[in-house]
């Protein structure tokens, strides 16, 4: 039931972030997922070394273009300033910038160095990587400890810690969220997935020149 009750929170909570219009908001939630993933399996030497192992053995397989290192520092200056950190010094960036329903936009390369994200297709990706990853750990007694931390929430607002084993193995995913519904196929498929997850952002009349939200640094 662990899957389960981890698309129902951690997941669908970036989810309805950016049905409800928090663009960037998803986004910031989406690279935190990363870090749940990362205390679920065992821990590696620090904390940076496990998100980057999740972003290299999981999205890099989507796109081999997600470079750990890159993908760390943005989730620094994202979850911790909303604005510049030393990590995107070292990840070798000047800034990132965010677009949704784009693409032609999503992680190009450009100079001076700089991280380009469709957040649509960034959780999209990161949905489907927790998916993944769950079936790696599923049975793993150790994952199955830990995630006895995780909070879930319960009813209405209250948020608890545990779990009801019962009415997570009733739900269906898209009961969870809509655009979970192609974990409730036998056979998920990742470009279906992008799909009903670009449908929640808002529509761009020209996506290739939509204005970028911009984390970019001078």
């Amino acid at each position: 039931m662990l899957r389960k009750r981890f698309m129902d929170t951690a997941v669908a909570d970036v989810l309805r972030a950016a049905e409800g219009g928090a663009l960037v908001g998803s986004a910031t939630l989406a690279l935190c997922v990363i870090d749940y993933l990362a205390y679920l399996r065992p821990p590696g030497d620090t904390d940076t070394e496990s998100y980057k192992s999740i972003v290299a053995d999981y999205l890099s397989l989507i796109d081999p273009r997600y470079d750990p290192d890159q993908i760390f520092a943005w989730r620094c200056a994202m979850v911790h300033t909303y604005a510049e950190a030393k990590a995107l010094a070292r990840a070798n960036l000047r800034g990132f910038l965010m677009r949704h329903r784009d693409r032609q936009f999503h992680l190009t390369r450009v100079e001076p160095p700089g991280l380009l994200v469709s957040v649509d297709i960034f959780v999209a990706d990161v949905v489907w990587a927790a998916h993944k990853l769950l079936i790696d750990v599923d049975g793993d007694p150790n994952v199955e400890a830990r995630a006895e931390s995780l909070m879930i929430v319960s009813s209405g607002m209250d948020l608890v810690f545990g779990h009801a084993e019962a009415r997570f193995a009733e739900m269906t995913y898209e009961s969870m969220h809509h655009a979970l519904r192609e974990f409730d196929s036998p056979k998920p498929d990742l470009r279906r997935l992008r799909e009903d997850l670009a449908s929640i952002y808002p529509a761009n009349e020209d996506s290739t020149h939509s204005p970028p939200t911009s984390g970019w640094m001078q």
